[in-house]
């Protein structure tokens, strides 16, 4: 495993908010990114209407996104573990459909 820098921690999990779920916020981003919504307009909007602190938002945004690429390889190795990264698993197995209907054909980002 490597050894990360001290005060860095590899766990993306987020505290989602009594109300929502992890899908409705995964579902958010991806629909505001095909809106083409700016990064801005999108955590603001994760803080104010599910809830989540500035930072939990940032990192929604940024796993759900990354969520996207890791699962348009089409390698399942890339996908995160559930216990460190729900947001990237949860983007990970939504995203072959989105892939071919919504964001193009990303099939060549082997």
């Amino acid at each position: 495993m490597n050894k990360l820098p001290e005060g860095w921690t590899d766990d993306m999990t987020i505290a989602v908010p009594t109300g929502c779920s992890l899908d409705d916020i995964v579902d958010y981003v991806l629909q505001a990114t095909i809106r083409r919504e700016t990064p801005t307009s999108m955590v603001r909007h994760l803080t104010t209407e599910f809830g989540l602190t500035q930072g939990d938002a940032e990192v929604a945004l940024d796993r759900t996104c990354g969520g996207v690429v890791r699962a348009a390889t089409g390698r399942h190795e890339n996908c995160p573990p559930r216990e460190k990264g729900p947001n990237g698993v949860a983007e990970f197995s939504t995203v072959p459909e989105t892939t071919r209907t919504d964001w193009g054909d990303l099939s060549s980002v082997r």
